[in-house]
């Protein structure tokens, strides 16, 4: 294998630049998608289920999480975990995988959070429109969320199409099979 591109994702992903980019895109994405969908739906929207909404708020993060780690759960033995917190009561979840992965793999797995969980929001926004409100909220929040993800997969789009991903400390490497000394594209 040979490094075709290394990647240093501190460079990109500072956690309190990242925190303050997804909530300015959080709250940018409230306004663009709650405005449609008032002019949308001309019933009015209902305030009961406060309680399942704050739970939405809650669980969002773990099931962000949890839809990185379906694409490649039959990987979960080569997972590295850490939990760190932040602002003192944030608990930030990430995990590395300890061996190289197919690009198509870790590209799915970086965008499956934003593609099951945007489409079920955006679903149950359409099929309860009493509520549409509650869905938007989350579903602004989920698009900052996957602010970060998308950063990761940014780099990968204009690289080698069998590539795999290998991550390290500093970010990931992009690594492209060599045979008999010509690099296969």
């Amino acid at each position: 294998m040979h490094c075709f591109k290394s990647i240093k994702i501190g460079r990109y992903v500072d956690f309190y630049r990242t925190f303050l980019l997804s909530a300015i895109i959080s709250f940018v994405s409230f306004v663009i998608l709650y405005v449609p969908t008032q002019l949308f739906f001309l019933q009015r929207f209902e305030d009961q289920y406060l309680f399942l909404f704050l739970l939405g708020v809650l669980f969002m993060y773990p099931f962000h999480k949890l839809m990185h780690i379906l694409p490649i759960i039959h990987r979960r033995k080569h997972l590295a975990w850490s939990l760190e917190i932040h602002f003192f009561f944030l608990p930030i979840l990430t995990f590395k995988m300890k061996e190289a992965i197919a690009k198509k793999q870790f590209i799915l797995m970086m965008l499956s959070p934003f593609l099951v969980i945007n489409t079920l929001l955006a679903s149950a926004c359409l099929l309860y429109p009493f509520y549409a409100h509650y869905f938007i909220m989350l579903l602004a929040y989920h698009i900052g969320l996957c602010y970060a993800d998308i950063i990761y997969v940014k780099p990968l789009l204009f690289t080698p199409k069998h590539a795999v991903i290998e991550e390290n400390e500093n970010g990931y490497e992009i690594l492209i099979a060599e045979n008999n000394g010509i690099l296969t594209r």
